[in-house]
């Protein structure tokens, strides 16, 4: 974006539209209310870049999974929420169709496998748990602060893959990896702790070491990558994908 005799010009964009997460689109929609109090023809010009995204976007070349959507539909509840978490305030909701209303400490808004969820404590249970965003209702923020440093395990947040993943859990696992799984997995890690590396005993072969939380967290992506990917350890895990080979039924 360049200004230029008191207006703002928006050139001609070339964006790779896989490039954005559900996040940047938030900030996207963020900046795009700005501009259009403040700079009427810098908010006409992006409305006409994302049009031209969106052409992008419609073709097949550019097409990606879709992301679960929040917004509208839950936009009042996501802002509720991440202002609680801002502030370190308990809230409290209802979900779903249980009665039994929720009593939690917000910890963090995440997208797993293309859904979204709420890592929270829940003081009811009195343990660390997972909500699926788009079942919580009725929310009242209230007036309790809670401190953050009760949560020592916070920064294993971060490491989650998908909604199996639990903060009272951690499993060193070692998979041997053909060309295939390992080129998609050096592109993008599946949390901080992976580590890719040449398999001294295998030609062609490569080793992932990675710690997660509940086995099943992993063992989609292997069942993905059947034969392209080989357990080496823990035991658990192999017994886990055979169970779950034994029992699927075409």
């Amino acid at each position: 974006i360049e200004y230029n005799e008191n207006k703002w010009i928006v050139p001609k964009p070339i964006i790779d539209i896989r490039a954005y997460t559900a996040s940047n689109l938030v900030s996207i929609a963020i900046l795009l209310k700005k501009a259009y109090h403040e700079d009427p023809y810098l908010y006409d010009q992006s409305i006409e870049l994302f049009d031209f995204l969106q052409e992008k976007v419609s073709h097949s070349v550019y097409k990606q999974n879709s992301i679960e959507e929040l917004f509208p539909s839950c936009k009042d509840e996501f802002y509720l929420i991440k202002t609680a978490i801002e502030k370190t305030q308990e809230i409290k909701f209802s979900f779903h169709y249980d009665d039994n209303v929720k009593h939690v400490q917000p910890l963090k808004i995440t997208n797993l496998e293309q859904y979204w969820y709420l890592f929270c404590y829940d003081l009811k249970q009195n343990s660390f748990w997972t909500y699926h965003f788009k079942g919580i209702k009725n929310i009242k923020v209230l007036e309790q602060i809670f401190s953050l440093d009760e949560h020592l395990y916070r920064d294993k947040l971060e490491n989650a893959i998908n909604a199996y993943f639990n903060i009272y859990e951690e499993n060193a696992v070692r998979l041997r990896l053909s060309k295939a799984p390992m080129k998609v997995l050096q592109r993008k890690q599946l949390n901080s702790s992976q580590k890719i590396y040449k398999d001294e005993e295998f030609k062609d072969k490569y080793i992932m070491d990675i710690t997660v939380s509940d086995l099943r967290e992993i063992s989609p992506l292997i069942q993905q990558w059947i034969p392209h990917i080989e357990v080496i350890y823990p035991e658990n895990l192999k017994n886990i994908i055979r169970e779950n080979l034994e029992n699927y039924t075409i």
